[in-house]
């Protein structure tokens, strides 16, 4: 199987890259066109993050299809990656507490609690900003101070469902 190393991890991580994953779930092939108007994000947008997931290897060109004297590029999610199985792993390592690794992420939350959990998931990014600084200030001209690299993934949105997916259609 397909490893998934951190910079595939970051990059997968951005809403509109999710959004498409998750659509591949509910469905076999898919173009830019497709996805763009399934999705509500501009065709610009939607081929452009395509082709990066191409290029890190989570999609791959199923066929081309010739309309109106341009090629539709049709796609495929490979199926020896699995996606939101690295991210949630790496999701456990990141956030769970110092030797528990039985985190779960996955909650069931109402409108209210997302809501919460935004202005929460803003709060923390604050203070990492925060911390961030302190760090900065620590270090000193020197550089004496270790400080190190770290990528924190935190999304908050709802996981469609599959009945949402298929009244997407």
């Amino acid at each position: 199987m397909y490893t998934v190393d951190s910079a595939a991890l970051k990059a997968i991580s951005h809403p509109t890259r999710v959004a498409i994953l998750r659509y591949f779930r509910a469905h076999d092939l898919a173009s830019p066109n497709e996805l763009a108007r399934a999705l509500g994000v501009s065709l610009a947008s939607v081929g452009y993050h395509v082709r990066r997931l191409e290029e890190l290897g989570f999609l791959r060109l199923a066929k081309r299809v010739p309309r109106r004297g341009a090629t539709e590029h049709f796609y495929r999610a490979r199926t020896d990656v699995d996606a939101e199985g690295a991210v949630r792993d790496f999701e456990r390592r990141l956030l769970a507490p110092e030797g528990d690794r039985r985190a779960e992420l996955r909650v069931l939350l109402d409108a209210s609690a997302m809501a919460d959990l935004r202005v929460a998931a803003h709060q923390l990014y604050l203070r990492m900003r925060q911390l961030e600084a302190e760090a900065v200030t620590r270090a000193g001209v020197d550089g004496t101070s270790r400080s190190f690299a770290v990528d924190v993934l935190f999304v908050v949105e709802p996981v469609p469902t599959v009945a949402s997916c298929l009244a997407a259609r």
